[in-house]
């Protein structure tokens, strides 16, 4: 069984930013870094595949949405956005085979947690989104099928990060490492027992990444011009509501205390029409 395991999800190819998670002690030290999908759709898609790689065993990956589109648009069939087009022309054979490979969820067993399921947005579909608002029955839709021995549920994709008990499950949301909607910073999550954990061997982090900002939305001025601006995907403003009552856990925030960046709703998210579906 697995003690302690760093979870980073949407690196979207933004290399200073998975630097600088990568040498936090914390990941370092880590038994496993699992990787939940939206790998290399960004500026520096070569790179970061290669880093990841280059930790070999210590690493497990999950397939997002825009992993999927890499490999699409490589055979011929384009993505919707230009940034993954790019991206996809930039990468080797071998990188676009280890995409195609990739599996739809990953379980793996964690020492306090139990058998954790780890997907990109949901565990049965790779761009369906669910946020920390969604109504309960909506989470239980999602989850539908899933062993019942399985308490505890990572996703990623909405890069927004949360901590939220429904449907008798655990779920963690770590945020993005390269692309966060809200505060600023590569987001991860370390899942185990030990240090200032919360009751549910749970912490949320966001590392410093002072070149996150220059290589992500400014990243085709880095790179000649031939990178299209990140910018589009992302929302032209986030909405806030009241603070939720049920208790969130936040960065550097006891239990109870609520986080930021759990207060963006789906009216924020690019994809909100199909949380309404």
């Amino acid at each position: 069984m697995l003690k302690q395991v760093a979870v980073l999800s949407d690196v979207h190819g933004a290399l200073p930013a998975l630097e600088a998670v990568l040498a936090e002690p914390e990941v370092a030290a880590a038994d496993l870094v699992v990787v939940t999908g939206d790998v290399a759709a960004g500026p520096q898609p070569v790179e970061v595949l290669d880093l990841l790689t280059g930790l070999g065993d210590r690493v497990r990956w999950v397939r997002g949405n825009a992993d999927r589109e890499l490999v699409q648009a490589r055979a011929g069939r384009p993505s919707e956005h230009d940034v993954s087009n790019w991206a996809a022309d930039q990468l080797r054979a071998d990188q676009v085979a280890l995409l195609a490979a990739l599996p739809l969820t990953l379980t793996l067993p964690v020492a306090g947690l139990g058998p954790v399921l780890f997907c990109h947005a949901t565990p049965r579909d790779d761009e369906e989104v669910v946020l920390v608002d969604s109504r309960p029955a909506r989470w239980a839709e999602v989850f539908a099928g899933l062993p019942a021995q399985v308490r505890t549920v990572v996703c990623g994709h909405t890069h927004m990060p949360f901590t939220r008990l429904v449907d008798r499950r655990l779920v963690v949301n770590p945020g993005s490492v390269g692309m966060p909607y809200g505060g600023p910073g590569a987001y991860w999550a370390l899942l185990g027992p030990g240090g200032a954990a919360t009751p549910y061997g749970v912490r949320r982090r966001r590392g410093l990444c002072p070149g996150r900002r220059r290589v992500g939305l400014s990243g085709r001025r880095r790179l000649g011009g031939r990178v299209p601006a990140l910018a589009a995907q992302r929302p032209r403003r986030a909405h806030r509501v009241r603070p939720a009552r049920r208790p969130l856990t936040g960065h550097r925030h006891r239990v109870g205390h609520r986080c930021k960046a759990d207060r963006w709703t789906r009216r924020g998210h690019p994809e909100a029409e199909k949380s309404q579906a």
